[in-house]
């Protein structure tokens, strides 16, 4: 799979998620913040956010997961 068919089908995927999960993703990956800080900058408990970030990565397509 060429990059820039594995960043199209990452990106239609992330826009499919509910926006909590979207948001998760985004202050992970973009932002580098931690599980901690994003639970402090969304004002929700680290088991929530935890549970949202594990919801996103788990409803991403399986080929996408295996790509190096």
């Amino acid at each position: 799979m060429e990059a820039t068919d594995i960043r199209t089908l990452l990106a239609k995927s992330i826009e499919e998620l509910p926006e909590q999960h979207k948001i998760v993703l985004s202050l992970y990956y973009h932002d580098n913040l931690s599980l901690w800080d994003i639970s402090r900058a969304m004002d929700i408990a680290p088991s929530e956010v935890y549970r949202l970030y594990l919801e996103a990565v788990n409803s991403l397509p399986p080929n996408l997961l295996n790509v190096h």
